[in-house]
């Protein structure tokens, strides 16, 4: 009986009508199906939604073609567009282009609007117009007409007989608008082209007050003071006797006492910090090649003073000797004259130091004597 019913669990067991759908449970068809979700198809409509979805796009787009019809109804009706060309004021049309021709299209209107409101009046006048309107500019000290339109003769008519006097005025007006360094440029122009002319000695005169006025205060760089001096100086040596030599010689001598402060202040400056050495060389530098300055007697001043202060007795007495014989009336030798001299009170320490000993507090400056040959330094120092 018990194998019997072994028997029969056995013969029952291989009849699974139900596993073969176990196997076929992730049909296979269905997986294409699943691969086709994402359908290609709808990709172009997915791309195509924010054309038409953004609504600012197309506000965009029509204000600025509402803003090109704007532009084109001012042009005025004597400007004619080729024919077969657009016509702007169809929407229409207008909205067919791309977006960069809109572009264009209302920068070149922008173009011919500005350009047909800012033409200059002197492009289209021919020689003797053009010399008259800048000479009447210059007179009415216009100068921001003047200037452009000497500009356009001198470069249209090169051998106007007129050249010399339209580049002395326009040397003027930009002297006039303070461009100093350009009216020296034009006033050095002008003597090398027409070094003969009769406004020769003028543009000499105007070229050194030009490099006057570009003088700085005595703190900063002297380039263009030392430049002064020497444009100052070839209008005295080129044209003696007339007056634009005796106005240069003035301006000139403001010149040289500018950089004769400058060096008293380099020198001062070395003193102050105790630096006497360096004080002594740039006190004499200044004593040598401004002799005629109002700076000169504090010059010898302050030798004396660094002299004294590194006990140099027998150089201060000879300092002192030579600013009271020289600039006897300077308030300097005033200052010297009230106090009593080091021979005088009895206390020349040096006195009977031998001969010697000068060369050896010679040698005590070798260390400072590029400051002679490189006053940069003493900026780069300060």
């Amino acid at each position: 009986m018990a194998m019997r019913e072994t028997l029969l669990e056995a013969a029952e067991a291989p009849d699974a009508p139900e596993a073969p759908d176990a196997v076929e449970a992730p049909c296979a068809p269905e997986a294409p199906e699943a691969a086709e979700a994402p359908c290609a198809p709808e990709a172009p409509k997915a791309a195509e939604a924010p054309e038409t979805a953004d609504p600012t796009r197309a506000l965009r787009r029509s204000g600025i073609l509402a803003s090109i019809r704007g532009y084109v109804t001012r042009i005025p009706s004597s400007l004619t567009l080729p024919s077969g060309s657009m016509s702007m004021t169809s929407t229409r049309s207008s909205r067919a282009l791309p977006r960069g021709a809109v572009a264009l299209l209302g920068g070149v209107g922008l173009f011919v609007l500005t350009g047909c409101a800012s033409t200059a009046p002197w492009l289209t006048m021919d020689a003797d117009a053009l010399y008259g309107f800048a000479m009447e500019r210059v007179e009415q000290e216009e100068w921001n007409d003047a200037i452009p339109s000497l500009e356009r003769f001198l470069f249209s008519y090169p051998g106007d007989a007129r050249q010399p006097e339209a580049r002395m005025a326009l040397g003027r007006a930009h002297f006039a608008k303070r461009e100093f360094i350009t009216s020296a440029a034009e006033f050095d122009r002008f003597l090398q082209r027409y070094p003969n002319h009769g406004l020769a000695p003028e543009a000499s005169l105007e070229r050194c007050r030009s490099y006057v006025e570009l003088s700085p205060v005595s703190q900063r760089d002297q380039s263009y003071t030392e430049r002064a001096v020497d444009a100052c100086r070839e209008t005295i040596n080129e044209f003696p006797g007339l007056s634009v030599a005796d106005s240069a010689r003035t301006l000139q001598r403001q010149m040289i006492e500018r950089l004769a402060e400058r060096e008293y202040q380099d020198g001062f400056f070395y003193e102050r910090r105790g630096l006497f050495d360096s004080a002594i060389i740039i006190y004499q530098d200044l004593v040598d090649f401004f002799p005629q300055t109002s700076w000169a007697p504090r010059g010898l001043h302050g030798l004396y003073r660094s002299y004294r202060a590194i006990r140099w007795d027998t150089e201060a007495e000879q300092v002192r000797d030579r600013l009271l014989l020289n600039y006897p009336d300077s308030p300097e030798a005033e200052i010297l004259r009230s106090q009593p001299s080091e021979v005088e009170a009895g206390g020349l320490a040096h006195a009977g130091a031998p001969s010697g000993s000068i060369a050896a507090r010679g040698s005590h400056l070798r260390g400072v004597q590029s400051l002679r040959s490189a006053p940069e330094a003493r900026d780069a120092h300060r």
